[in-house]
């Protein structure tokens, strides 16, 4: 099995997860505001992945330590994260008007 095909069959059944895990919460949504939901999260994801490919590529051709480009990777990797959470996290609010993100209950 390709690799992509795996990421994207996990990405699916993440997705499906999570709308059954949160199903009282996607019934205040209307269809296209689950729509732009779920269209934004793969655009973002999408591009997450697009820019780790690209700069991981990069960096691990402009580098030679085996050590210092995994440090490297592991920083870009936590960087790009960081940055698509928080952009998700915008964009869902924007979409569902405050809905999203869902609070996490704290202790």
């Amino acid at each position: 099995m390709n690799r992509v095909v795996l990421i994207a069959i996990v990405l699916i059944i993440y997705m499906v997860y999570i709308t059954f895990k949160h199903k009282e919460t996607m019934k205040k949504l209307s269809f296209p505001q689950q729509l732009g939901v779920a269209i934004s999260f793969l655009g973002v994801v999408g591009i997450g992945c697009y820019i780790l490919f690209n700069s991981v590529r990069y960096f691990d051709a402009a580098v030679s330590n085996d050590i210092f480009s995994m440090i490297i990777q592991f920083i870009i990797a936590l960087v790009v994260l960081v940055v698509s959470v928080l952009a998700f996290s915008a964009i869902a609010y924007k979409i569902t008007n405050g809905i999203l993100p869902i609070e996490r209950k704290r202790k």
